[in-house]
């Protein structure tokens, strides 16, 4: 079990056990009557991963995503700073020529385009 959902788990058994201790004090449940307590898990145990921010809407989003994301995660470049199209025309062309990605130069333009929209210098 991963530690985040053991956490989330023994969580809400110290809040159900917590919760019938109170009771019982309280007379709200008679003594050695048996206390049922559903637990339901906001998201499911098997779908734990962190998400992935949504893509912005931009010109040429298609391009973004079919192209950059094969590589890395939208995370990485939806926490960059904003840079002016310049700098982002810069990474794009790194990526190409440092990192062989295969973008070609129309769509290395479209691409420094999207991200100057969505994540350039206002």
């Amino acid at each position: 079990m991963k530690p985040v959902l053991t956490a989330v788990v023994a969580i809400a058994i110290v809040a159900a056990v917590a919760y019938a201790a109170i009771a019982l004090m309280e007379n709200l449940i008679p003594a050695g009557k048996p206390v049922v307590v559903q637990v339901k898990l906001l998201n499911d145990p098997a779908d734990m991963s962190p998400r992935e921010p949504n893509v912005p809407t931009g010109p040429h989003k298609s391009e973004f995503v079919s192209n950059c994301t094969t590589c890395h995660s939208t995370r990485l470049t939806m926490t960059q700073p904003n840079f002016p199209a310049n700098k982002w025309t810069d990474v794009v062309k790194k990526m190409v020529t440092v990192y062989g990605a295969k973008i070609d130069a129309p769509a290395e333009k479209q691409i420094v385009e999207y991200l100057a929209a969505i994540k350039g210098v206002k």
